[in-house]
């Protein structure tokens, strides 16, 4: 006769077996559907469209991301470039369709932004990120970083599957993303802004300080960007440096290391300044700027349409 510990000891080696049956039979569906997405892909790799649109249920998810030139400041939000971005693209009938999330905000610099990163990046997913950022560097007090924790190699090869691709389009497919981001003057010269993302919160925010010297604010730009595009890119999401369209003063500084640090990374540029300047009599650049230099609405619909020939480049590669 078996024993009630032999009896046990066999159920549970069923139950193992059968466990294991289960597992291994959804991970040789997962790998059929993985080699499935990847034999389309191929076929249609001659067609950059079709190729781009393969197995998307959804959208290309876009995080914009910098200060008041992201923003929209002094003007209807609907009217800054990430907005308008979204309308182009739309209009033009390019594919796939995108979403443009707005979480600039004014006073915002690099330290600032790397700080808050990885928080945006695992709660937001974003495919694309578009950084423009670097003139506050010059006035605002820098905030501590913590090291940014990198995501396991495992990780980031999921992320590039095709089935996780194809999972999280029809996740997103269900989501409405309504960006807000407001501000509140805690105590003279410090700002609190919360961009509320969905159900998502992030705390932002930026202080006055003391006098910095100029030379300690170009080198940690440099080195904040760069840090930025190496979390952005271990996601692994797509990266777009901007220069900002004004080039006098903070701007044109900080548009120099915005350059610099694209030719050193390797990173896609779009050179805002370069385009502003081509098209503005002046360099006041009035049809296209506001007298503090950011963008008029017409101003902003140049940078759109610029980012946008980018994008579509880009994706197309």
């Amino acid at each position: 006769m078996i024993c009630l510990a032999e009896f046990m000891q066999i159920r549970i080696r069923i139950i193992v077996a059968r466990l294991g049956l289960v597992l291994g039979s959804l991970l040789l569906v997962l790998f059929l559907l993985e080699g499935l997405l990847q034999l389309g892909a191929w076929f249609v790799r001659g067609d950059p469209q079709e190729a781009n649109s393969l197995g998307s249920t959804s959208h290309l998810r876009i995080l914009c991301v910098g200060d008041s030139n992201t923003y929209g400041m002094w003007l209807d939000r609907s009217l800054a470039y990430p907005a308008r971005l979204e309308a182009i693209w739309s209009q033009s009938r390019r594919t796939p369709r995108i979403e443009a999330l707005n979480l600039g905000h004014p006073g915002n610099n690099s330290s600032r932004l790397l700080q808050n990163l990885p928080e945006m990046l695992a709660h937001l997913n974003p495919d694309w990120v578009i950084v423009m950022v670097g003139a506050n560097d010059f006035w605002t007090a820098p905030v501590e970083i913590q090291e940014l924790e990198a995501r396991s190699n495992v990780w980031a090869f999921l992320r590039r599957t095709r089935v996780y691709r194809l999972a999280y389009m029809i996740e997103r497919s269900f989501e409405v993303e309504d960006v807000e981001v407001e501000a509140e003057e805690s105590v003279p010269g410090e700002f609190d802004w919360t961009a509320r993302v969905g159900d998502r919160e992030f705390e932002l925010g930026h202080a006055t300080p003391n006098p910095q010297k100029r030379k300690r604010a170009q080198r940690e730009l440099l080195r904040n960007l760069e840090s930025a595009i190496a979390a952005i890119e271990r996601h692994p999401a797509r990266i777009i440096l901007m220069t900002y369209p004004s080039w006098g003063g903070n701007y044109g500084v900080s548009n120099a290391i915005t350059r610099a640090v694209a030719e050193r990374t390797g990173t896609a540029l779009v050179d805002q300044a370069q385009v502003f300047r081509e098209a503005c009599p002046d360099a006041q650049c009035e049809p296209l700027l506001l007298p503090d230099q950011h963008p008029r609405a017409e101003g902003y619909v140049l940078a759109a349409e610029t980012l946008a020939r980018k994008l579509a480049e880009e994706i197309s590669r």
